[in-house]
């Protein structure tokens, strides 16, 4: 009878523990907006963030979960471009889009809610790259490429903070705190300060990912993917054609590397994969992945751009996968055209919400 009694009791907490599990994995994301794009020109943005739908004539603004919509009127001469997740944008003022004259002659910069936060006139620059983190800026005297460029850099409230010199300088972004500004110039990654004297050199790269301090660096060259951490380096052979994207936890301790095939997440400190999901003899291919700051949630979007020729980039999927990338949801979205590198997907943790970006809509979803 004793037995009896400790064998129901150990049967009774199997069954929550595997309750536990099932309510752990069990997600059924629920649609809860859709934006027709057909007529639209350009779509950007991240659920945390704002979404910026440029129109043929105006702009408009989006943010969730809310689905609060306002509308943006940038005028004739004036352009609008926003941080990557779209907390910060700008409107910047040009004497004509002519390619002889492409100097801004004021750029002024919102926060996503639409207050102003700061306005300079004659900045001397050609373009500007903003910051979701805080109000800064870096404007550019110059282009991508070119022999050599200017960095300014603006503080939190217009203040010019300093400038450099750099030259080919391409691929430049702030880390998402906004305490580091990155850029490859001359083949070399450099990591700037926010008055741009204080200077890093991270080492060589065709392409890069940073974490949201700017202290863990993933650098590609054409066929390794180096580690560059606070302590420690390390480098894997990948060729650079097969890399989409690596994305760092918010400690540092992991990060996710995105192959055409294969989802990997790796353990920084021991290098060890702790999850993996590979699309091995498949027509798909991955193409995007987002995650929440823990990790615990991972979107990805998948195009069937290695099928046959006539179907290929007609067909894209989602997919949720949790912290071990196990996957626990899919949708499939079909296309009437060709749709190169759809869907694009970001994920907000926090508000547990995220978003597919194809061709022609944009779905948010709340999971």
């Amino acid at each position: 009878m004793k037995a009896t009694a400790t064998s129901a009791v150990f049967l009774m907490l199997l069954l929550a523990v595997a309750s536990l599990k099932a309510e752990q994995y069990q997600v059924a994301p629920e649609l809860i907006d859709t934006v027709d794009l057909t007529e639209h020109r350009r779509t950007w943005g991240a659920p945390d963030g704002a979404f910026f739908i440029l129109k043929k004539s105006g702009a408009e603004l989006r943010q969730y979960p809310d689905v609060n919509v306002r509308a943006l009127n940038p005028r004739a001469n004036q352009k609008l471009i926003s941080s990557e997740r779209g907390k910060y944008y700008a409107l910047l003022g040009y004497a004509s889009f002519s390619p002889s004259d492409l100097k801004i002659q004021s750029i002024t910069l919102y926060g996503a809610s639409g207050e102003q936060i700061w306005s300079v006139k004659d900045p001397g620059c050609n373009s500007f790259i903003l910051c979701d983190g805080a109000p800064v800026a870096v404007g550019v005297s110059g282009a991508e490429g070119l022999a050599e460029s200017r960095l300014q850099f603006y503080g939190p409230t217009g203040e010019l903070r300093g400038s450099t010199r750099v030259q080919n300088f391409y691929a430049g972004q702030w880390c998402a705190d906004g305490e580091w500004f990155f850029a490859i110039t001359g083949g070399q990654l450099m990591r700037f300060a926010p008055n741009g004297q204080d200077v890093t050199l991270i080492g060589p790269a065709a392409k890069y990912f940073v974490d949201a301090r700017g202290t863990a660096v993933a650098a590609q060259t054409d066929s390794l993917l180096a580690f560059v951490l606070p302590g420690s380096t390390f480098a894997l052979p990948l060729q650079i054609a097969d890399l989409r994207e690596v994305r760092f936890s918010a400690d540092g301790a992991r990060a996710v590397i995105l192959t055409r095939t294969d989802l990997e997440i790796l353990d920084l400190g021991t290098r060890e994969t702790v999850g993996k999901l590979a699309l091995a003899n498949s027509p798909f291919q991955f193409f995007h992945v987002d995650a929440d700051a823990n990790f615990n949630f991972f979107i990805c979007g998948v195009n069937n751009s290695a099928d046959l020729p006539d179907r290929r980039n007609t067909a894209g999927k989602v997919m949720l996968l949790n912290a071990s990338a196990v996957q626990l949801w899919e949708e499939t979205f079909g296309y009437e055209d060709w749709s190169v590198r759809f869907p694009d997907v970001r994920l907000d943790g926090e508000r547990r919400i995220f978003s597919v970006l194809t061709a022609h809509d944009l779905f948010i979803y709340r999971y």
